[in-house]
């Protein structure tokens, strides 16, 4: 095998590797998202909408949760992370190895983009529930062991 072969099948192989183990969770990233998307939105009456980017990496799943809250009655910003971050696990029909949480004001707009980061200031909040691998950006973000830790593992809330 010369080396050129070498490289193309490697590179071959790193390519289908997501792709195969994305097939072995039995579901696509649009029920995945809708699933967490009606889960989440159930969970705490401050939260209007939500929305969810789920994407397949190498290590598996992670799903990207945004929640657009009515601030008219000025939630508990801390009380609705609280609420939403189970709710992301007991709504996926597949355990995902991380998440990104954040927190916009509703109603959500036409387009969501993921990239933006002018969402609510989620310190307190943070601080508070310590469930969080990272928090930048006004971005809560973190493994599904740092969820479990504190709400039970995703098996036990399948159960």
């Amino acid at each position: 095998m010369t080396t050129s072969t070498r490289i193309a099948a490697a590179a071959l192989a790193l390519l289908a590797a997501p792709l195969a183990l994305s097939a072995c969770s039995g579901a696509s990233n649009v029920d995945i998202a809708a699933a967490i998307s009606d889960g989440v939105r159930a969970a705490d009456p401050a939260i209007a909408d939500v929305a969810v980017q789920s994407t397949d990496g190498v290590a598996g799943r992670t799903v990207w949760v945004r929640l657009y809250v009515d601030l008219g009655e000025e939630p508990d910003l801390a009380s609705v992370v609280d609420a939403a971050l189970p709710a992301i696990l007991t709504s996926s029909p597949v355990r995902p190895v991380g998440f990104y949480l954040d927190v916009h004001e509703a109603p959500a707009p036409a387009t969501v983009d993921f990239r933006s980061r002018s969402g609510l200031d989620l310190t307190e909040a943070a601080k508070e529930l310590g469930v969080y691998g990272w928090y930048s950006d006004r971005v809560l973000g973190g493994s599904t062991a740092d969820l479990e830790a504190r709400y039970g593992t995703w098996d036990e809330l399948h159960g």
